[in-house]
Order: C-alpha cells, then structure tokens, then sequence
C-alpha cells in the first residue's frame, strides 16, 4: 500500500510541467501534499495494527480469567453438592433422634452407644462448605474486570462476595447450634464426662480411671434443652438445603453457563 502512494507521489514529481518558477512551485506543492498523505496512511495503519494487537491481548485475558473463574465455579459446585448430602445424612439422622426423644419407651430402649453415636455422627462435625474463591479475587484485585465484556458475567463476580457471605453466616449458625449441642454432652449435671469420654474407642481406662457410679446418657434425651436445640438444629439444616444452597447453586450454575457462552464464541 505505501509503495502504491509512493508511486503516484514519484509521478506527481516527475510529471512534465511548464517551465519557469510556477511550475516548480506547483510542482514541490505535489510533492509535499504527497508526503503528508504517506505520512498519514502511516500513522493511521500504525495505529489499526495496534490497536488490533491490543485487542488480541485483552481477548487473551479475557480467556485466561473465564477458565480460571470457570475450574473455580466447577470446583465449589462439588463443594456445594458434598456438604448439601453430609447435611441430608444428618437430617435423617435427626429424625430418628427426634422420634426416639418425642416416646419414653423409645427412650429407655435406645442404648448409650447409640446416643453416643447421634452425637458423633451429627453434632461432632461442622458444616463447612470449601469455597474457593482465588479467581475471583485476582479479576477483582487486578482490575481484570475491564476485560471481562459479559455484562451479567461482571455483576455476578461484583456480586459474589455476598452470595459468598450468606452461605458462610447460616453455616456459622448451625455451628453455633452444634457447639451448644455439644456442650450439653459436657454438662455435669445432665451426664457424666468421665462416662461419655469412656464411650470412646481411644479412651484409655489404665491412664484416665474407670467412670463412677451408675452412668447413662439417657437423661440427656430427657432434657427439654436437648430436644430444643436438637430441633434447632434440624431446621437450620432444613434452611441450608431447601433456601441457601439451591440459590448459591443456580448461580454456580448460571456463571458457568454463562462462561460456556463466552467461550464458545
């Protein structure tokens, strides 16, 4: 293209004119017009190719940020979906406990190892859902959000710190509920620790003395606060999975699908 322009400017230069001072001057006028015009096709090809090599680059980030984001949202989806069945398994252990506390024959029926293993199995163990939040974090931190040209892609990732926030709080309460379960097991004045640590397969008799006394664990089941907090703790795991996790999930769901979008095209 430039050797094109430069050929028409030679030929400007080289074409016959009268002879004198005019036509010199109309002359080098053609030749200076012709230089500017090159100079300009320069500046102006310059600038496509640069602006072309930084929309490849932004393009490049772009891509580099959606497939991290994306591994991130796939990965805490299996996060989601393994806490969501830890918490059905606990429910329906509850239920049974409920069923046996809510019947005094039941009571009396229901060992001290199966009490013990209620506890264990449900109460011992807190709800954490492992939340990665990396990539997100380096978009929002390094300003790689102006790459990102999705719009609902750029308010979910503006939005996720308080998805984020409010699974993490109702975690936190039914770990408050758990660690108030938890306590009663310890209470002195409802069973004895000595006779609930025994329970324990690791609990050394040699070393930390046999329990004293009649033990048993049944006035635990008696106990109004028990059933209470037991109950609690149903219902907050009902609010995990009926509330909480379904709407983190859809939005899991959505930035993924989203993504997908984006690299498809």
């Amino acid at each position: 293209m430039i050797k094109f322009f430069r050929h028409i400017r030679k030929n400007l230069l080289n074409e016959g004119l009268p002879a004198g001072q005019a036509g010199k001057t109309t002359r080098y006028f053609k030749y200076a017009i012709g230089e500017i015009i090159l100079v300009v096709i320069g500046i102006l090809i310059a600038l496509s190719i640069n602006n072309w090599n930084g929309e490849q680059a932004d393009h490049k980030r772009e891509i580099k940020y959606l497939k991290s984001l994306k591994n991130e949202m796939e990965s805490n989806l299996k996060s989601v979906n393994t806490e969501e069945q830890r918490i059905l398994d606990y429910m329906k252990r509850e239920a049974v406990l409920a069923k046996i506390m809510s019947s005094p024959k039941a009571v009396d029926s229901t060992s001290d190892k199966t009490i013990f293993n209620f506890y264990y199995d449900i109460y011992n163990n807190d709800v954490v859902t492992n939340i990665e939040t990396g990539a997100i974090n380096e978009i929002i931190s390094s300003g790689g959000l102006q790459y990102i040209k999705n719009d609902s892609i750029r308010k979910l990732i503006a939005s996720w710190e308080t998805k984020t926030a409010i699974l993490k709080l109702q975690e936190e309460f039914l770990k408050d509920t758990s660690k108030k379960i938890e306590n009663l097991f310890f209470d002195e004045e409802l069973i004895s620790t000595r006779y609930f640590y025994s329970l324990y397969a690791s609990f050394d008799t040699q070393k930390l003395g046999e329990p004293l006394g009649e033990n048993s664990l049944k006035p635990l089941l008696q106990s109004k606060k028990f059933e209470s907090l037991c109950l609690l703790h149903y219902g907050r795991c009902g609010v995990m999975i009926n509330r909480i996790y379904p709407k983190y999930k859809a939005s899991l769901n959505e930035m993924i699908d989203l993504i997908d979008r984006e690299l498809d095209k």
